[in-house]
């Protein structure tokens, strides 16, 4: 018997919304069934593209939200580390917040340009926004304690 491993592509569909009513559409669709608007071919695919940069932007944001609770870790390690007494130990104490921090920076390089009306894609650049707070304080408050141990 021949195993054979499961394809790894998504199977995605994409819409397009309906600029009268909003309802989601299959791109080749030419009138909308709900409302009777006419959909134009190039407006069906721009609004799926829009459509899948916000699903996109939406799905990174909440999976790097997620990373926000590993704050606390980084602070029990930093802590833990800083009650060690180790200085060369402590001194890389900042490269545990560096990591989400940059992919923070990743999404709004990727995604922070758009500006899209869209109620979860406006959700996820606030999350994004608090994210980048949270990793940016963590690191300076690292940096300068950092700073007063080496002193």
């Amino acid at each position: 018997m021949i195993w054979r491993a499961k394809s790894r592509e998504w199977n995605v569909r994409p819409f397009a919304k309906c600029p009268n009513c909003g309802r989601l559409l299959r791109i080749r669709v030419e009138e909308c069934p709900d409302c009777g608007q006419k959909i134009d071919e190039q407006y069906a695919f721009y609004s799926a593209l829009v459509i899948t940069v916000i699903t996109q932007a939406c799905g990174f944001a909440n999976t790097i939200k997620h990373l926000d609770l590993g704050a606390l870790i980084v602070i029990g390690a930093s802590v833990y580390i800083y009650l060690v007494g180790e200085p060369m130990l402590f001194a890389f104490v900042p490269v545990m917040s560096l990591m989400p921090l940059l992919v923070v920076v990743w999404w709004f390089y990727k995604f922070g340009r758009f500006k899209f009306d869209d109620e979860d894609f406006i959700k996820a650049r606030r999350d994004m926004r608090a994210s980048l707070k949270l990793w940016l304080t963590l690191i300076v408050v690292q940096l300068i304690s950092v700073a007063a141990v080496w002193r």
